[in-house]
């Protein structure tokens, strides 16, 4: 399953204009080949993405071309969301959110200095103290 299920793909949809949310598409060789987002933890709707500390962004992320699979391409897409979400909000932390039954999507978080959180399901990194929570 490369691409996203269907309601992973309805919320994006409908979460494209919101405020708190903000999309990035990964092309190999100009080839669009996956797709990032970021979102601020303090605005998303209900869930466990919501009750973090201020400071905290999330990124969602996949890969959905076969042929690009299993060669590291999503940890590479993940450290690049991840570097440029440090310098550009200098957020505190960052939750990662890989869908539990895309096991290469699993893999790639803790590659990237995720860790596990076994209370809320949530990969985790902890990044440094942030400017201020409202910099988002």
């Amino acid at each position: 399953m490369p691409w996203p299920s269907d309601p992973m793909m309805e919320e994006m949809v409908t979460n494209l204009d919101a405020e708190w949310v903000w999309h990035f598409r990964a092309d190999l060789a100009g080839i669009p080949a996956g797709f990032a987002q970021c979102f601020d933890t303090a605005k998303v709707p209900q869930g466990a993405w919501n009750r973090q500390q201020p400071g905290t962004l999330g990124v969602d992320y996949f890969l959905g071309r076969t042929a690009v699979l299993g060669q590291g391409y999503g940890s590479r897409l993940l450290m690049e969301v991840v570097a440029y979400m440090t310098a550009r909000w200098h957020p505190r932390r960052i939750i990662a959110t890989p869908d539990r039954h895309n096991v290469r999507s699993v893999r790639a978080a803790p590659t990237c200095s995720f860790i596990l959180d076994e209370e809320t399901g949530l990969f985790v990194k902890e990044v440094h103290e942030a400017a201020s929570p409202d910099a988002f």
